[in-house]
This record gives structure tokens, C-alpha cells and sequence, in this order.
């Protein structure tokens, strides 16, 4: 269940408020949708290392929920 929602808070909203964005032409919203694809993508990077290290822990996905819910 946080899987589903970590990718809903995480990837399906956002992508689809940048979406918006660009189809409405709002130059401030775009930069904003910009700088958090930016930041998801080098934490995806850095997730992979994370998953591998911390997979094992119970709150692990919670905590990576809570990371993104943050960052939107």
C-alpha cells in the first residue's frame, strides 16, 4: 500500500501538475515542476544504493513517502 502510494505522491501527481503547467504556459510553475524532476531524479539515483542498504528496514518505504509527499 505506500508503495502505491509513494509512486502516486512521488511520480503520478507531480507529473501530471507539470503537465498543467506546461500546457497552460506558467513559466513559475514550470521551472518549479523542473527543479523537483531534477531533485527526484538524483535521489532515484541515490535509491537504488539506499534500497540496497535500508531495504530491509520496516519504515524504509514510509520514509521514502514521506520524502516525496515533502518535496511536492
Amino acid at each position: 500500500m505506500l508503495r502505491l502510494l509513494y509512486i502516486y505522491y512521488g511520480t503520478l501527481l507531480p507529473g501530471w501538475n507539470s503537465l498543467r503547467a506546461i500546457g497552460h504556459d506558467q513559466r513559475h510553475f514550470i521551472e518549479l515542476w523542473l527543479k523537483y524532476w531534477v531533485v527526484y531524479a538524483l535521489l532515484q539515483g541515490l535509491g537504488v544504493l539506499t534500497d540496497f542498504l535500508l531495504g530491509g528496514l520496516s519504515f524504509y518505504t514510509g520514509l521514502k513517502l514521506i520524502l516525496s509527499v515533502g518535496l511536492w
